[in-house]
């Protein structure tokens, strides 16, 4: 048969027991563990222990405390990093998973675009996604990741679909569901440019089609020159050689 463990009670058993034959150590009373390391559960058995390390803890033969989950101290008498509560059960602020050893914050750890779920990882909000909520989920785009990157048949096309329902519309469209043009583009694919100032020299208005509308006495596709019997720096003036002038003269630029 197998030679007995060679056992020494000063040394294996803590000096709060005897050793056996099998070299395992046969604990004195109030005490415990496999070295009698320990106060048997309940029992004060060393000077150095409190009711706190009883009730919270391990007495220990040492005289220290051995805590269990969810107290700290010398004694066993205040709750552990990430614990609260009366009976310290509880995972504090910012502390999440079984034994509250997990931190996280929805600002700090999830970028605020997440809450933290009960395990302490980040459940991202709507169009985020990755570990820290830091990317767009798939389908998404955008600063905020807000917007879906396939145009909806409600934007026809010509503009992305936001959360709210509303379209985010591709220039130069503009309104709702991107039917209108924005300011100075006409046609019905609002491919034309058009401007007051530029395109009809001060002298004409934009029509639906892009086109200037000259105002009174201008002509040309830019409005820049006078109609036929207008004269003058503002073709106000009419003038005609025949009429004006009894066929005994010539219109004069100011009419």
């Amino acid at each position: 048969s197998d030679a007995p463990l060679l056992c020494e009670a000063a040394l294996n058993c803590s000096s709060k027991g005897s050793c056996l034959p099998s070299g395992a150590c046969n604990c004195s009373e109030g005490h415990a563990g496999k070295s009698c390391e320990r106060c048997a559960p309940g029992v004060n058995c060393s000077a150095g222990c409190s009711g706190g390390c009883i009730t919270h803890g391990t007495c220990m033969t040492d005289g220290s405390c051995e805590c269990a989950l969810g107290w700290a101290g010398k004694q066993c008498d205040v709750c552990a990093t990430g614990f609260t509560g009366i009976g310290c059960d509880e995972c504090d602020q910012g502390f999440h998973g079984l034994e509250c050893e997990v931190r996280c914050t929805t600002e700090g750890t999830c970028n605020g675009r997440g809450r933290c779920g009960a395990d302490g990882s980040c459940a991202c909000y709507l169009g985020y996604a990755g570990e820290h909520c830091t990317q767009c989920a798939d389908g998404r785009s955008g600063w905020n990741c807000s917007v879906k990157i396939d145009a909806l048949e409600e934007c026809r096309g010509e503009g992305r679909q936001m959360d709210n329902g509303a379209c985010d519309c591709f220039s130069p469209f503009s309104g709702q569901g991107c039917m209108d043009c924005d300011e100075g583009f006409f046609g019905a694919t609002c491919e034309t440019h058009c401007d007051f100032e530029k395109t009809c020299s001060g002298n004409g208005l934009c029509g639906s089609d892009g086109a200037c509308e000259c105002l009174p006495g201008w002509s040309g596709a830019s409005c820049d020159v006078c109609e036929e019997g207008a004269e003058g720096v503002e073709c106000q003036a009419s003038c005609n050689a025949e009429d004006t002038c009894s066929s005994n003269g010539r219109c004069m630029p100011d009419g």
